[in-house]
């Protein structure tokens, strides 16, 4: 017998929305885990992919058309698509499947850098970035903070994308009204720094870029998510408390973050789902159950099959 593995409502609304695609997946890592999560997958209709090594030639043809393959043999590209993450990758960029979900048992590191040289980056997006889906333990809450696990010390600009790519997916996922708060250690100007100056700067960009999504920006987090607070540091407050997608400064506060929401406030933690490629790509921890392998693979469906815009 198959164990349900839809067990909490946030779950199910996200099988509801995936079950309407026919999303061609590859979950190319072989351990009890994705066993589970795949079986339960096909007994539920969706449409898992096998590696497909039948193809090697067309791939070792593609491949070799790239930069980080200038310098190699065919069977050197041979070598390298004998590893499940490559081969899946190739097969997207192929279009033979739409999305991968993989991390189980491989770093983090190695899933975008695959994802990177054998997909490539969106034109528009110019970087690859990441959010985490936080869902509170009684489900009523769900916010998403980003970046969490892709870039180090992103630019004003690149905050601003990672802003922008945030709201969209949480939106697409959660059907909620995104509400951004730009993360600082001051409000509405409480303190002087550089490292202000790039929230602020990216708030402003952000702000004049997309003027009908809601934010607010620099904001110290209790600001951003207690609305008695909101209106003692800032009175003109826009969010008022009730922020849902927190934009951190770089990736030391974000990683910081989440893990100690998780950890600490007892929050489930989905991600980190990646944006900013040409097709879909999710990172899965090493940790993950084979329930958070389904919730990541419902997701990437969703997103493999949506062109919305805010």
């Amino acid at each position: 017998m198959i164990k349900n593995l839809i067990n909490n409502p946030i779950s199910n609304f996200l099988y509801e929305k995936a079950k309407k695609y026919d999303t061609r997946i590859i979950l190319p890592e072989e351990n009890l885990r994705t066993k589970k999560a795949k079986d339960f997958l096909i007994k539920s209709g969706f449409n898992i992919k096998e590696l497909n090594k039948s193809h090697t030639d067309l791939y070792i043809e593609n491949l070799a058309k790239l930069k980080f393959t200038k310098n190699w043999t065919s069977s050197m590209i041979k070598e390298y698509l004998n590893d499940p993450i490559h081969l899946s990758c190739a097969m997207v960029a192929n279009d033979e499947a739409d999305c991968v979900i993989a991390g189980s048992q491989n770093p983090t590191s190695k899933i975008i850098r695959t994802a990177i040289r054998l997909i490539g980056i969106e034109k528009k997006t110019k970087s690859v970035s990441s959010m985490f889906l936080m869902i509170s333990p009684d489900y009523k809450k769900v916010f998403a903070f980003s970046d969490c696990a892709v870039i180090p010390e992103p630019d004003s600009e690149q905050l601003t994308n990672i802003a922008f790519q945030t709201a969209k997916l949480y939106n697409l996922l959660t059907d909620l009204e995104p509400k951004i708060a730009f993360l600082s250690f001051s409000t509405n100007g409480s303190a002087s720094h550089y490292r202000v100056d790039k929230v602020i700067e990216s708030y402003n960009f952000f702000k004049k870029k997309y003027p009908n999504i809601c934010c607010e920006g620099e904001i110290q987090v209790d600001a951003a998510l207690d609305s008695k607070i909101a209106l003692r540091k800032n009175k003109n407050s826009i969010i008022n408390g009730d922020a849902n997608i927190l934009i951190f400064p770089n990736l030391d506060s974000g990683n910081i973050g989440y893990k100690l929401v998780q950890k600490m406030g007892g929050y489930l933690a989905w991600g980190p789902l990646m944006f900013g490629l040409n097709k879909t790509v999710h990172d899965l921890s090493r940790g993950c159950s084979a329930e958070d392998i389904v919730n990541t693979t419902l997701i990437a469906s969703i997103q493999s099959n949506s062109n919305a815009n805010l």
